[in-house]
């Protein structure tokens, strides 16, 4: 089967979309230009055009030139980027009616398989990161300093489980973002627990989260330190 092809309304063939990306919930699309990464038509250069489309209402939004941080798409809200979700609207199917939970199980599992029986799924994706230096010792503080248990103070418990070492199922957090220029060091980090972890990055009540753990972060800091 041949690449699948369309001329916009500016004249210019382009790819339909496709995706996935690898942010649960999203799929990152794009309408490439013919000629590779980029074209030249009539003395100027057109970048490729991203857009997004939450996997629940199938809303696509441009967003230009540039595809977004996915730090973005996972702390923020989600009606920030589609409609749908922002007005709390049930799940759409293929006609654009609401869809039950069985159904739109279905038509999912339906889609991954015409992909499969279409072999358009691609065998690797090629992905490029590049991420603020983390000094391990800071990290080797915090774990000493929790004593092997979740520092929210709002955790409702640790998983039963240990790492394959005998050690607890914690990951350190930055309260602040180094992005941000939050600092790497133990007074602007916290050992949590892994559903901690993700409702501090990813729930809807991330903010508040954060502004707890900043104090909590704190003042187990001077506690470790005797002051």
């Amino acid at each position: 089967m041949g690449v699948q092809l369309r001329v916009d309304d500016d004249g210019m063939a382009r790819k339909a979309p496709e995706g996935p990306s690898c942010i649960e919930g999203w799929d990152v699309l794009y309408r490439k230009p013919l000629q590779h990464a980029e074209v030249i038509r009539r003395g100027r250069v057109v970048p490729p055009e991203y857009g997004l489309a939450c996997t629940v209402h199938r809303e696509y939004r441009s967003v230009g030139p540039r595809l977004l941080d996915e730090r973005d798409l996972r702390s923020g809200p989600r009606g920030a980027w589609c409609r749908g979700c922002g007005e709390n609207r049930p799940a759409a199917t293929g006609d654009g009616g609401p869809a039950e939970p069985a159904d739109l199980y279905r038509r999912l599992c339906e889609d991954v398989e015409a992909s499969e029986a279409r072999g358009t799924r691609p065998e690797a994706v090629e992905r490029t990161t590049l991420e603020r230096y983390r000094d391990p010792r800071a990290v080797r503080a915090v774990l000493r300093r929790s004593g092997g248990a979740c520092e929210s103070p709002r955790c409702s418990g640790m998983p039963a489980d240990v790492t394959p070492q005998g050690e607890p199922l914690l990951e350190v957090d930055h309260v602040e973002d180094l992005g941000g220029d939050g600092r790497d060091h133990p007074a602007n980090m916290i050992a949590l627990c892994p559903n901690c972890h993700a409702a501090k990055t990813r729930g809807s009540r991330a903010a508040e989260l954060r502004a707890l753990f900043r104090g909590v972060a704190a003042a187990a800091h001077r506690a470790a330190l005797g002051q």
